[in-house]
Protein backbone atom coordinates (compact mmCIF):
# COMPACT_ATOMS: atom_id res chain seq x y z
CA UNK A 1 0.00 0.00 0.00
CA UNK A 2 1.26 3.10 -0.53
CA UNK A 3 2.45 5.47 2.39
CA UNK A 4 2.41 8.22 1.80
CA UNK A 5 -1.33 8.65 0.80
CA UNK A 6 -2.50 11.91 2.26
CA UNK A 7 -6.25 12.86 3.13
CA UNK A 8 -7.18 16.51 4.46
CA UNK A 9 -9.85 16.18 6.72
CA UNK A 10 -11.60 19.29 8.12
CA UNK A 11 -14.02 19.06 11.14
CA UNK A 12 -16.34 21.44 12.83
CA UNK A 13 -16.05 25.24 12.93
CA UNK A 14 -12.56 25.35 14.44
CA UNK A 15 -11.70 23.37 10.76
CA UNK A 16 -13.32 25.61 8.41
CA UNK A 17 -12.00 28.86 10.17
CA UNK A 18 -8.52 27.38 10.56
CA UNK A 19 -8.62 26.59 6.25
CA UNK A 20 -9.99 29.85 5.37
CA UNK A 21 -7.31 31.51 7.40
CA UNK A 22 -4.40 29.02 5.50
CA UNK A 23 -6.20 29.93 2.13
CA UNK A 24 -5.98 34.00 3.06
CA UNK A 25 -2.32 34.07 4.14
CA UNK A 26 -1.59 32.03 0.98
CA UNK A 27 -3.28 34.41 -1.45
CA UNK A 28 -2.09 37.38 0.72
CA UNK A 29 1.51 35.54 0.37
CA UNK A 30 1.85 34.55 -2.76
CA UNK A 31 -0.80 36.96 -4.47
CA UNK A 32 -0.98 40.56 -2.62
CA UNK A 33 2.38 40.69 -1.31
CA UNK A 34 3.93 40.20 -4.78
CA UNK A 35 1.63 42.93 -6.37
CA UNK A 36 2.46 45.36 -3.94
CA UNK A 37 6.07 44.87 -4.74
CA UNK A 38 5.70 45.05 -8.36
CA UNK A 39 3.33 48.10 -7.61
CA UNK A 40 6.12 50.08 -5.63
CA UNK A 41 8.92 49.03 -8.06
CA UNK A 42 6.87 50.71 -10.79
CA UNK A 43 5.61 53.95 -8.99
CA UNK A 44 9.14 54.49 -8.15
CA UNK A 45 10.19 53.82 -11.91
CA UNK A 46 7.22 55.93 -12.87
CA UNK A 47 8.08 58.72 -10.41
CA UNK A 48 11.95 59.29 -12.53
CA UNK A 49 10.12 58.64 -15.99
CA UNK A 50 6.99 60.42 -15.87
CA UNK A 51 4.68 57.65 -16.52
CA UNK A 52 1.24 57.01 -14.70
CA UNK A 53 1.26 55.02 -11.23
CA UNK A 54 -0.11 51.94 -10.92
CA UNK A 55 -2.64 50.84 -7.80
CA UNK A 56 -2.33 47.82 -5.96
CA UNK A 57 -4.74 46.22 -8.28
CA UNK A 58 -3.06 46.87 -11.31
CA UNK A 59 0.03 45.98 -9.23
CA UNK A 60 -0.76 42.48 -8.51
CA UNK A 61 -2.05 41.95 -12.54
CA UNK A 62 1.69 43.11 -13.30
CA UNK A 63 3.10 40.36 -10.54
CA UNK A 64 0.44 38.18 -12.39
CA UNK A 65 1.78 39.02 -16.08
CA UNK A 66 5.63 38.69 -14.47
CA UNK A 67 4.65 34.78 -13.04
CA UNK A 68 3.01 34.30 -16.07
CA UNK A 69 5.92 35.21 -18.55
CA UNK A 70 8.65 33.20 -16.36
CA UNK A 71 6.77 29.92 -16.46
CA UNK A 72 6.34 30.57 -19.95
CA UNK A 73 10.22 30.99 -21.05
CA UNK A 74 11.43 28.58 -18.37
CA UNK A 75 13.21 25.41 -19.90
CA UNK A 76 12.57 23.36 -16.99
CA UNK A 77 9.04 21.84 -16.34
CA UNK A 78 6.81 23.41 -13.12
CA UNK A 79 8.06 21.64 -9.52
CA UNK A 80 4.70 21.46 -8.19
CA UNK A 81 2.65 18.64 -10.13
CA UNK A 82 -0.55 17.43 -8.92
CA UNK A 83 -1.44 13.72 -9.92
CA UNK A 84 -4.33 11.30 -9.77
CA UNK A 85 -4.24 8.25 -7.61
CA UNK A 86 -4.42 6.11 -10.54
CA UNK A 87 -1.11 3.85 -9.43
CA UNK A 88 -3.23 2.77 -6.66
CA UNK A 89 -4.11 -1.04 -7.33
CA UNK A 90 -7.74 -2.69 -6.67
CA UNK A 91 -6.56 -4.55 -3.57
CA UNK A 92 -4.83 -1.10 -2.15
CA UNK A 93 -7.76 0.84 -2.82
CA UNK A 94 -9.82 -1.63 -1.00
CA UNK A 95 -7.14 -1.14 1.81
CA UNK A 96 -7.76 2.42 2.03
CA UNK A 97 -11.75 2.21 1.37
CA UNK A 98 -11.66 -0.61 4.37
CA UNK A 99 -9.46 1.91 6.37
CA UNK A 100 -11.84 4.38 6.32
CA UNK A 101 -14.83 2.36 6.85
CA UNK A 102 -12.95 0.99 10.39
CA UNK A 103 -11.88 4.97 11.23
CA UNK A 104 -15.56 6.20 10.70
CA UNK A 105 -18.46 4.11 10.96
CA UNK A 106 -21.07 6.34 11.81
CA UNK A 107 -20.27 9.09 9.11
CA UNK A 108 -22.83 9.59 6.74
CA UNK A 109 -20.72 10.46 3.72
CA UNK A 110 -18.39 8.17 4.23
CA UNK A 111 -20.49 5.32 4.20
CA UNK A 112 -22.24 7.07 1.20
CA UNK A 113 -19.00 6.71 -0.56
CA UNK A 114 -18.21 3.26 0.22
CA UNK A 115 -21.48 2.12 -0.71
CA UNK A 116 -21.07 4.36 -3.83
CA UNK A 117 -17.63 2.21 -4.43
CA UNK A 118 -19.27 -1.11 -3.78
CA UNK A 119 -22.18 -0.19 -5.81
CA UNK A 120 -19.55 0.70 -8.75
CA UNK A 121 -17.29 -2.55 -8.18
CA UNK A 122 -20.78 -4.54 -8.43
CA UNK A 123 -22.10 -2.84 -11.85
CA UNK A 124 -17.95 -3.70 -13.15
CA UNK A 125 -18.63 -7.12 -11.97
CA UNK A 126 -21.72 -7.38 -13.53
CA UNK A 127 -20.69 -5.87 -16.83
CA UNK A 128 -17.95 -8.37 -16.98
CA UNK A 129 -20.27 -11.38 -16.67
CA UNK A 130 -22.57 -10.40 -19.56
CA UNK A 131 -19.39 -9.68 -21.72
CA UNK A 132 -18.68 -13.13 -20.83
CA UNK A 133 -21.80 -14.64 -21.52
CA UNK A 134 -21.79 -12.83 -24.40
CA UNK A 135 -18.56 -13.98 -26.05
CA UNK A 136 -19.84 -17.87 -24.60
CA UNK A 137 -22.79 -16.82 -26.69
CA UNK A 138 -20.72 -15.47 -29.56
CA UNK A 139 -18.57 -18.62 -29.85
CA UNK A 140 -22.15 -21.06 -29.38
CA UNK A 141 -23.20 -19.56 -32.84
CA UNK A 142 -20.01 -19.30 -34.63
CA UNK A 143 -19.70 -23.51 -33.72
CA UNK A 144 -23.68 -23.82 -34.74
CA UNK A 145 -22.93 -22.01 -38.30
CA UNK A 146 -19.79 -24.44 -38.75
Amino acid sequence: MKRNLRVIQINGLRGLITACMIGICLVAGFVCFPGMVAMYAWNFIAAKFMIPTLGLIQGIILWGIIAVSYFMIRKHRFVVSFKAPDDLTEEEMMQVMSRIDIQHPNDVITQAMLKSRKMEDDIIAQNQNTSDIESEKDNIETDVKL
